[in-house]
């Protein structure tokens, strides 16, 4: 991708390392989505995660973003408030699957967010990949399923035992 930054007429090519740093600084406001579509479609995979960390994309950008075959944007994308009411449960599931723990908790804690996919199908989803830090947020979070919690609770790592509890009393 081609990039030139114009000062009162004056034109400079900018390279990628220049890009990564004018994308993280561009405000989070609509009034760049435009520009942020653009950008979505880098061939660096780090100024693509850049834009998929921001609310004021279009949905337009955000499926295009969830599309994507790097993890990272995955992972920046699947928590973005603009692209979770557009997210399937087979998508997100995928994105669990590979990305590792990078946005489980932000999974979790913002679920509600999710509009297209049951809480429950995806707590049990979470619970059952049997990871020991994928439990620890389970059993930390007061939403997640009695059944689950139930089952966290007479877990062999403490620490997971004792949120587990906890979330139960309250």
């Amino acid at each position: 991708m081609k990039m030139k930054l114009v000062v009162d007429g004056v034109e400079v090519n900018v390279g990628v390392e220049f890009q990564k740093q004018i994308i993280s600084i561009i405000p989070n406001s609509p009034i760049y989505k435009d520009l942020f579509h653009i950008l979505s479609q880098s061939n660096d995979a780090d100024i693509r995660r850049e834009v998929a960390y921001n609310d004021s994309i279009s949905e337009e950008t955000a499926i295009l973003l969830m599309e994507d075959e790097n993890y990272s944007v995955l992972d920046a994308i699947i928590v973005n408030d603009v692209a979770k009411p557009l997210v399937g449960l087979d998508k997100l599931k995928t994105i669990i699957e590979n990305s590792g723990s990078g946005s489980i908790d932000s999974i979790i804690y913002g679920i509600e967010g999710y509009t297209q996919i049951d809480p429950v199908e995806i707590f049990d989803f979470i619970y059952n990949l049997d990871e020991p830090f994928f439990n620890l947020v389970l059993a930390d979070f007061d939403e997640t399923p009695d059944t689950i919690l139930h089952e966290l609770a007479i877990s062999d790592d403490p620490d997971i035992r004792s949120c587990a509890e906890n979330s139960l009393q309250l």
